[in-house]
């Protein structure tokens, strides 16, 4: 316990190496005249910085409308600064902060009292008694006491503008006055909270490592986690390898289980397991004799209809769900599916080209929070590609001004420049070294120490699984700590992004190359999703219309009864040229009120005429056009949301109706 104790606390006194040098401690109120601060509490020391806290009050804003005050209360607004070591020579530490709390609570209550009075000063003036401002227009006799009342005065107009004054000047500025010295009043509580939550804080960090320590012990024991044995066989040799995939993959996107329906969830888990079980599927994604694979459920979000309140909630749970991760393992011709408490991240481990803490780096800070570190090479080719893109726009402002001065229209020469950085170089966005010169340099190491935890987790779990069970045994006592076991016993495949070169496949221009073939009876995909999506709407709009529904739905696609629709893949009748090409639709449907009906014929014709730029003509398209959007890693995040088109269209083709094994 005492080891664990001094690392939290600094030494058995309580106080840190820091705050012993530094003359700060976690609590302390500090002042600074040259930055007006009056008081502020010490919340964090880091390595070479101080964080301080305070707080600010502000006079609330009113509004009048005639003679009713509508006004609102404005909460306290905090403030942050971090110090460096460097700058505190312009921060004293308070040294009676009783005394100065004090004085702060009895100006404010002072100044609470003088607007008390003067608000019943201001009553007694207008009243004439005192009572309440209402008194005069409010009871049995209300109008006869407002008559005697003007009866009295000498000049109705000097009375007016008198109550004027009041209403216009003085009663916002009473409540202004009144608001903003209850704040101050409320900022010397919050400080005193601030003082005492701060003294706790190292107590929490001590909670923090005994809680970490405990998620190690239980993913090593696996206190959390479960193993299904979906598929038996013989297992591999004692001398096969271990091959653990750098990349994460996403179920949905393998099988393609219900693609027209949006794709697989978390329901679907035992289809899915019987889908990887055929030899065909295990070698695709699980070559090796001896392999390890992170998968997850879904990485988009599925679109679910929620009917009433309570399908809201189970499609939260569902989506939640959807987000879970699996290791799946391969032992010969066994397979295994181990679900544990931690979520894994795009990659099982880093690629050490990228993750290097040897080299320089950067970090990112967008509105005071860390967002992620970057090498110092990619940050400076980034910044030079910024300041090209910066001339280039300079040039074609120059150019433009220049043509519309000289009466010249734009030509089609004059180029927007195009924007070639993905970094942020706007004022919100900051960029420091990961040195001690920055304030941000803890939360950096954390960060990374984050990040090397989250690899080394699931080091933990394989190793687990070596030790106390048989799911890759037999093996020859693998120590995945020690660098010569590890490099006999695993091969760790990493992600693929280096094989892909050129330009990824576009699937735009894929369809708008296809549908600028169209001609007359040509069959199309797609048309019957954006009709049942625009019945939605109509429905959805309905029932929040009807008085009688108290509960409307909220479909997010729908199918009137006795209305088939367009199909699923049918033909259309071309019309317009270019941009503006539509496809009309007809199909035969029945009576809208068919319910009461039980011979209900479909009769009726109906259609709708949808962009063709929306669709995907089946005609054009050929078998196995689908694979050059899955196979390629650069669109496979986007390949779920094109699949409905582009399975149809290969089902279409193939004359079946089952999506392909990919």
């Amino acid at each position: 316990m005492n080891d664990i104790t001094t690392s939290a606390f600094g030494s058995s006194t309580g106080q840190t190496r820091h705050e012993r040098e530094l003359g700060f401690q976690l609590g302390d109120l500090v002042r600074s005249d040259v930055h007006g601060i009056t008081a502020s509490v010490v919340t964090v020391i880091g390595t070479n910085f101080i964080e301080l806290e305070w707080y600010n009050a502000r006079r609330p804003s009113r509004e009048f409308a005639g003679q009713s005050i509508r006004s609102r209360s404005d909460s306290l607004s905090t403030s942050t600064r971090r110090i460096h070591f460097d700058d505190l020579g312009d921060f004293v530490v308070v040294s009676d902060p009783a005394a100065l709390l004090a004085e702060m609570t009895a100006e404010a209550s002072s100044n609470l009292s003088k607007a008390n009075l003067r608000i019943q000063a201001l009553m007694a003036r207008l009243t004439g008694n005192g009572s309440s401002p209402n008194a005069a227009l409010e009871g049995p006799d209300a109008s006869g006491q407002a008559l005697r009342t003007l009866s009295t005065m000498v000049d109705p107009r000097v009375v007016r503008a008198g109550l004027e004054e009041a209403r216009n000047e003085t009663i916002p500025e009473l409540y202004r006055d009144l608001g903003y010295w209850t704040e101050r009043l409320s900022a010397v509580t919050r400080l005193q909270l601030t003082m005492a939550s701060s003294r706790l804080s190292p107590m929490s960090m001590l909670v923090q490592q005994l809680d970490t320590r405990l998620f190690t012990i239980e993913l090593y024991a696996g206190f959390t986690e479960s193993i299904y044995h979906f598929r038996r066989g013989v297992p591999a040799g004692i001398h096969d390898k271990i091959h653990v995939f750098q990349r994460k993959l996403f179920m949905d996107e393998e099988c393609l289980l219900d693609y027209d329906a949006g794709g697989m969830s978390f329901e679907n888990l035992d289809q899915y397991f019987e889908w990887m079980s055929k030899p065909g599927n295990m070698e695709r994604i699980l070559p090796f004799r001896k392999s390890v694979v992170a998968m997850q459920v879904r990485r988009h979000r599925k679109d679910r209809d929620a009917g009433n309140l309570l399908d809201a909630f189970i499609n939260i749970q569902r989506e939640i769900d959807d987000k879970s991760t699996y290791l799946f393992i391969r032992n010969g011709e066994n397979l295994y599916c181990l679900r544990t408490a931690i979520e894994f991240g795009e990659r099982l481990f880093p690629d050490m080209l990228a993750f290097n803490p040897g080299q320089p780096t950067i970090i990112v800070v967008k509105c005071g929070r860390i967002e992620t570190l970057i090498p110092r090479r990619e940050y400076e080719a980034q910044r030079d590609l910024y300041e090209g893109y910066q001339k280039e726009l300079e040039a074609w402002s120059e150019e433009r001004d220049a043509r519309k001065s000289s009466g010249l229209t734009y030509a089609e020469d004059l180029v927007y420049p195009v924007r070639k950085h993905h970094l942020d170089f706007s004022s919100f966005v900051t960029y420091e070294p990961f040195d001690e010169s920055s304030v941000y340099f803890d939360d950096a190491q954390k960060l990374r120490r984050e990040q090397m935890d989250s690899f080394n987790r699931f080091t933990l779990i394989l190793q687990g699984l070596l030790d106390r069970s048989d799911v890759l045994a037999p093996h020859s006592g693998v120590r995945l700590w020690d660098a010569g076991s590890f490099a006999s016993n695993v091969e760790p495949i990493l992600e693929d992004r280096a094989l892909y070169h050129g330009v990824a496949p576009d699937f735009e221009a894929f369809r708008s190359r296809l549908n600028a073939c169209a001609t007359e009876g040509d069959m199309f995909v797609g048309q019957q999703v954006l009709w049942e999506m625009a019945q939605a709407e109509k429905e959805n709009a309905r029932q929040r219309s009807d008085y009688r529904i108290r509960s409307s739905t909220q479909w997010r696609r729908f199918r009137p009864h006795n209305n088939p629709g367009p199909g699923r893949i049918a033909p259309g009748k071309l019309s317009g040229k270019g941009e503006s090409r539509k496809v009309r639709f007809e199909w035969m449907r029945g009576k809208a009120n068919g319910y009461y009906y039980t011979d209900t014929e479909f009769d009726i014709l109906s259609s709708t005429s949808l962009p063709l730029s929306s669709l995907l003509n089946v005609s054009a398209y050929q078998p196995g056009d689908y694979r050059q959007f899955f196979q390629d890693q650069r669109t496979r995040h986007k390949y779920l949301q094109w699949a409905p088109l582009l399975l149809a269209a290969e089902d279409w083709h193939a004359c079946q109706r089952v999506a392909p094994e990919v």
